[in-house]
């Protein structure tokens, strides 16, 4: 067991992710970010148990966030003996949202290795995505609830959390603040749009738009 110092954010992608990640680079981290999320060729080593890849990654890097190292805490938190993991679990209605808005007929191979065969695209996989969403933070707590002091839970993104995370990490907390990146901001307008040509997408029964490529 390594006794490297690791920081691995559990939320899933569009709970913040990239703000976490951000917050560890300015808190003095190498940090890394979403990963190969189009190569099946990396998501088919994933669905037959080889993380040799991912264990090349995480031995560089100091902290991790969105696909596909929230997968895998349990792997992780046996690899290295000083890891901790941070949770942000946002309101299921407006991470769909957000991931409607964001993603809309896209499908990844990682997209369906997180959700199942055929079921990667958010405008048709509502109720599924959401109920994957939910069982992934609570079988994260139900892992850490004998560990507490390898994680931490936070509630939202507020200069509040990122002290608390700071503080959890070991850093010091004194003006650290949560920077706000990759937010999808949309303006009402903006959201009809999308919103009346993916219903549109729907209603003509239109093919997701899988997306891959071996990189």
């Amino acid at each position: 067991m390594s006794k490297q110092k690791k920081i691995f954010y559990l939320g899933f992608h569009k709970t913040g992710s990239t703000s976490f990640g951000e917050l560890m680079t300015i808190l003095g981290y190498k940090s890394q970010t979403y990963y190969k999320t189009y190569s099946e060729p990396f998501v088919n080593k994933l669905k037959n148990n080889d993380l040799s890849e991912v264990f090349e990654i995480t031995d560089k890097y100091d902290a991790f966030d969105d696909d596909p190292w929230f997968l895998f805490y349990k792997e992780f938190e046996q690899r290295y003996e000083n890891a901790l993991f941070v949770l942000y679990e946002r309101d299921p209605e407006k991470w769909y949202e957000s991931c409607f808005y964001f993603f809309g007929r896209a499908n990844t191979p990682m997209r369906e290795f997180i959700y199942g065969k055929g079921k990667g695209c958010n405008l048709y996989n509502k109720d599924h995505h959401i109920s994957i969403y939910r069982q992934h933070s609570q079988d994260v707590r139900e892992y850490f609830k004998d560990k507490p002091e390898k994680f931490l839970e936070i509630y939202d993104l507020t200069d509040k959390s990122a002290q608390s995370v700071a503080k959890f990490i070991g850093n010091e907390t004194s003006g650290v603040k949560f920077p706000h990146m990759n937010s999808t901001r949309l303006s009402a307008l903006d959201k009809f749009i999308i919103r009346s040509k993916l219903n549109l997408a729907k209603l003509l029964n239109l093919d997701e738009v899988y997306v891959s490529r071996d990189d």
